[in-house]
């Protein structure tokens, strides 16, 4: 498990001392799909190293934006460029409307995939974050009138620590981006993102 390390950096000075690279090569091979994720439905297309002292405190990213554990924001170019923004919505752990449910381990977030109308009903669909010893687990699952419906169904899991999930929606297709923030060590955190088509996952 990473230790504490270096301060962070105070207030105003934290995105300075970042730096976001290309990631390191075959990092994803600390992540292992469940075997119901069919092989050919996700693919990597985000692979980002974020180092420095406050590298620990990256808590949340989705495409090229990222969030701090104290709220601050920024985007990152291609180039490793650093621009300070206020936080995007998405990156923020989504209010449940009841308590998720149990899978074992530790809930620790979740995050909003999409809205459908089942039986005159609006049911929510999640990605839940749970850890499990030294194991992370992402997993869905849906909400109906703040109940529970249908099964807790893992989608993949890692051997790093996952400070924060968050989902991207594709606009016309049951489809878009899980992105995943893995600490690798006190000053190094790991940023990939998994395009992920699921068409009939959530029915």
């Amino acid at each position: 498990m990473p230790g504490r390390g270096p301060a962070c950096a105070p207030a105003g000075q934290r995105l300075a001392a970042l730096s976001v690279k290309p990631g390191e090569a075959e990092v994803d091979r600390v992540i292992a799909w469940s075997p119901q994720v069919a092989t050919d439905s996700h693919r990597l297309v985000e692979n980002r190293r974020v180092t420095g002292p406050c590298a620990k405190t990256v808590k949340a990213f989705l495409v090229n934006t990222a969030v701090l554990e104290s709220g601050e924001g920024f985007d990152f170019g291609k180039d490793g460029s650093i621009t300070s923004r206020e936080p995007a919505d998405l990156l923020k752990p989504v209010a449940l409307a009841g308590p998720p449910p149990q899978n074992g381990g530790q809930f620790l977030m979740a995050t909003r995939v999409g809205y459908r109308r089942e039986a005159q009903a609006l049911v929510s669909d999640y990605l839940g974050l749970w850890r499990d010893g030294d194991r992370w687990t992402v997993a869905s699952f849906s909400q109906r009138d703040a109940l529970n419906t249908g099964p807790v169904k893992p989608v993949l899991t890692s051997t790093l620590p996952v400070e924060g999930v968050t989902y991207f929606p594709s606009l016309d297709t049951p489809s878009g981006q899980i992105a995943l923030t893995l600490r690798e060590t006190p000053l190094t955190t790991t940023l990939l993102s998994f395009s992920w088509r699921h068409s009939q996952w959530f029915q």
